[in-house]
């Protein structure tokens, strides 16, 4: 059950790092305020070809796809981090709040 609590850590590291890299970019750069959107990042981060596989499997999920293209890069990358700490929580409430880490002597 650890192993979910720190897996959701770890996969905060690339959202933050997304969001630190956007905000010192526009802010130092570009003097600007600007977030790019998951559309935006995925064409400068991959290959064309690449986003448009991408792009088609998000126009499965529908009018949810879209809404995944539109958001900011970093909120799409921190979405799986809280689901799964969501998914910790819930099971360590479940289990009654007892982890199989430190055991106190007294």
């Amino acid at each position: 059950m650890d192993f979910l609590n720190k897996l959701s850590k770890v996969l905060l590291v690339p959202g933050v790092i997304l969001f630190l890299w956007d905000l010192v970019e526009g802010w130092f750069l570009k003097n600007t305020f600007d977030l790019r959107t998951f559309k935006e990042w995925g064409i400068k981060a991959t290959s064309v070809t690449t986003w448009n596989d991408m792009h088609n499997l998000l126009v499965k999920l529908g009018p949810f796809g879209s809404k995944i293209e539109a958001a900011p890069a970093f909120a799409v990358f921190l979405i799986p981090a809280a689901v799964i700490y969501v998914i910790y929580r819930i099971l360590f409430i479940l289990v009654g709040e007892k982890t199989g880490g430190y055991k106190s002597r007294y």
